[in-house]
């Protein structure tokens, strides 16, 4: 619960200089303990270690998010030294780290994973971790690449690479989306591809112009979805939240920066 609660207000924040970085240092003092606690391997016995999986995940990408040194280090370490030895319940954090913190160099190799892969978790698991790259470039790069027919992507799961460079970058994915709507629309009759991304526009979509834009565009397109319309519903909720809480927070961390 304190995880899923961190989690939302960073997610509503991060792009706010002051804000992330606070937040980010909050989050480490806090999980710092637990990280060292739980280690990178599994104790006890089966049901133990079961448990301990799943909270360690959460942990460790809390502290990723957070940009903790010792988790970034390990993750790219692990991985150029064989990722095929890197446990299920790290590997979709470990393929994220190395594409956002490598460079090209991690993005190639990433993809390398997707097109050699033959279970479908694993190849789902590097396609979202390629959305990922913080490059506007390679964002639109995995945009593009994951709309031709010989990617290796799935119809099916294409909306998880538009939903993945959405979360990393919510302009370039809005105005690729806009300058290539024919397009899709043509490529994939009727799937809503588009859901995609205009359902993870939040919470960088945060202020009432923004969500306005988005409600003119699928009013234009008469698009009647659920999605597009709970997006568009979170965008406005998310603008009059930011203008309650921003003041506070801000107090708060410049409160916890000179203690």
């Amino acid at each position: 619960e304190i995880i899923d609660s961190l989690k939302s207000v960073f997610r509503r924040y991060r792009s706010d200089e002051v804000l992330g970085d606070g937040l980010k240092a909050l989050i480490r003092d806090i999980f710092t303990p637990l990280k060292n606690k739980l280690g990178w391997e599994p104790k006890g016995g089966k049901d133990a270690r079961v448990t301990d999986a799943a909270l360690r995940q959460a942990v460790f990408a809390m502290m990723a998010t957070a940009d903790d040194e010792q988790v970034v280090q390990q993750a790219k370490t692990k991985f150029w030294n064989g990722w095929e030895s890197i446990p299920a319940e790290f590997q979709a954090l470990f393929f994220t780290l190395v594409v956002k913190k490598e460079g090209n160099k991690g993005y190639v190799a990433v993809k390398k994973i997707f097109e050699g892969a033959n279970e479908a978790i694993l190849k789902r698991r590097a396609l979202v971790a390629l959305g990922a790259a913080p490059d506007e470039k390679l964002q639109i790069q995995t945009l593009n690449w994951a709309c031709t027919s010989d990617s290796g992507v799935r119809s099916q799961d294409v909306r998880f690479a538009f939903a993945s460079v959405t979360r990393a970058g919510s302009q370039v994915a809005w105005k690729w989306m806009n300058d290539n709507w024919e397009a899709l629309e043509k490529k994939f009759p009727g799937a809503r591809v588009w859901e995609a991304i205009i359902g993870n526009l939040t919470p960088k979509f945060n202020t009432e112009a923004q969500a306005k834009m988005v409600e003119n565009f699928a009013l234009e397109r008469k698009l009647e979805s659920r999605v597009v319309s709970q997006a568009i519903e979170r965008m406005y909720a998310l603008a009059e939240r930011r203008e309650r809480e921003m003041g506070k927070l801000g107090e708060y961390l410049a409160s916890r920066r000179s203690s």
